[in-house]
Order: structure tokens, then sequence, then C-alpha cells
């Protein structure tokens, strides 16, 4: 684990902290960037080496895969990953909520027809909290306070909102058939968010042992109890990945990136970054 500093001094500032792991072929490097406005982006990077195959005899060209070298197919695959990430806006009592964005109909509040408003549906259950995300509503999560911890601009509970894919382009969840062995596993994939009460023991998605497991023991066994989780002390569970259909210019090593972004959202007064210039200027002004 390495923990960095680096950007402009007092103004453009970015807390890094990284961590390398090694799974068969590939390099995952995960990258953690804690932002001076308050939002935290995570990042990250698959690299390593293509998992390829020779073509069979007589197979001209691969029927799930790109030929990327003469006789070398790279298999057309999934990188799923889940994180479990243990929210405490302004306090352990959190309520999350479903931003959407739709369209209004014309009529006398909206007679020229360009009006368009946001949606927020709260997630009371665990039932009710596993969803898929919805390009064309522009949807994300927001977690909120719910001890009465006020924005007081907005006299709403101050908030920060999970935006995933916010880097590339927004991604599946997992591909493989629900009678395929991959999904009983990898059942935590088949969503993008998931909300769970917190309980210490309930750390991995997909059960203690992943590999050799069977999938029990995760996500979908503790989601059954369905319970609530408004107003509770919650750990949300983002599901994403990278559906990668490779190219030539990923063999033999790969370079590829997925990000999502924790961004406040109605936690400060202004923008934190005005605070930060208006030091930089006293200061500037006190040494002359």
């Amino acid at each position: 684990m390495f923990w960095v500093y680096e950007g402009q001094p007092s103004v453009d500032c970015l807390f890094l902290c990284t961590m390398e792991t090694s799974f068969s072929s590939s390099e995952y490097l995960f990258y953690w960037h804690l932002r001076q406005d308050g939002c935290i982006d995570f990042k990250i990077k698959l690299s390593g080496e293509l998992s390829t195959n020779l073509l069979s005899e007589g197979e001209e060209k691969p029927s799930h895969g790109v030929m990327v070298s003469p006789g070398v197919n790279a298999q057309i695959h999934q990188h799923m990953f889940c994180a479990r990430l243990d929210m405490a806006v302004d306090s352990h009592k959190n309520t999350v909520t479903e931003v959407d964005i739709f369209s209004e109909p014309p009529g006398d509040g909206n007679p020229y027809g360009n009006c368009f408003n946001v949606k927020e549906t709260v997630l009371e259950t665990e039932s009710d909290a596993q969803r898929l995300y919805d390009a064309n509503k522009a949807r994300c999560w927001k977690i909120s306070n719910a001890e009465g911890k006020i924005n007081g601009q907005t006299g709403k509970p101050v908030a920060y909102k999970l935006y995933p894919f916010t880097s590339g382009t927004a991604q599946p969840p997992l591909l493989t058939d629900p009678t395929c062995r991959v999904s009983t596993k990898g059942a935590f994939a088949q969503k993008h968010l998931y909300v769970t009460p917190h309980n210490d023991k309930e750390r991995y998605p997909a059960g203690e042992y992943t590999v050799q497991g069977t999938g029990e023991n995760g996500l979908p066994d503790w989601m059954s109890a369905n319970r609530n989780v408004k107003g509770e002390d919650v750990v949300i569970w983002h599901a994403f990945g990278v559906t990668h259909v490779p190219r030539p210019e990923d063999f033999p090593v790969m370079p590829y990136v997925s990000l999502f972004s924790f961004v406040a959202s109605l936690f400060f007064h202004y923008n934190s970054l005005v605070y930060l210039l208006f030091s930089a200027v006293v200061r500037l002004q006190d040494s002359l």
C-alpha cells in the first residue's frame, strides 16, 4: 500500500492511495484519489498479459474472440469487481436514494416542452436496494445523513453521491447465463448496486472463499432476510466491471481503466476549493 501526495501546493492537490495485485495473467492496479474539493475517485488499471489460445486445426477465425496475432485468439471476457463501501455521511445513520433525470410532459408547468427534472426514490429494504445503472436517466445514488445534519444553503440533509462509470463507457453486469457456474459464484455481479445493514462478518460478496467456493454465504444469502436499510448504518456494495473485447493493441500486454466517483452533494456550503484559493491569496498578500 502506497500513500502519495501530489499536485500544486494548496490549490490542486491530490492524496493518492494505491495497491497492486496479481491474479492469473492479469495485473490489477487500484487507485483511490482523495481530492481537495471533497470528492473521491476510484480507478482500476488492468494490465498484464491477455488470456490467449492457439486456433484449433482447421479453424480459420475464432468464434468467441479476436485474432490478435497470426493463429492467436484472445477470448472475449469480463473482469468483475465489487467495492464494499462502509458509509458514514456525517454519522453512521444514512439513507440511500436512487436519483434519476426525467423529461416533464408538456403542460401548464412546461409550456415549451423544455423542462426536465430529478426524481429521487428511497431504497427502504434490501430487496428495494438491488439496482442496475441506467445511462438514459443519468442514474446515480445519493447517500444522505439520517440524523438531522442539514446543509445550510438548501435545508436538505448533507449527502454524497455515487456516480458509476465516470471514465469510459458504462458497462453491463455479468453476462453469463443464470444456469452457468460463473453466475452462481458471481451472483453479486448481476446488479450494479446493493445496500445492506452494516455487519462486520459480511465482508466478501461472493463468500469467504471466492475461487473454490460455491457462492454461498455471500450477498444473495445475506439479502434474503430483506432487512431495513432506511436510516441505518449501511454498507454500499458497488459491483462494476470491464467487458473486454480484445484488440491487437492489447497484445501482449494490456492497458485498461475502470472508474467510479463519490461526489459531495449538499455536503458543503460552497465549492471547497474557493476557501483554498482565498487562503492562498491571503498568504500571498501577507508575504508582500
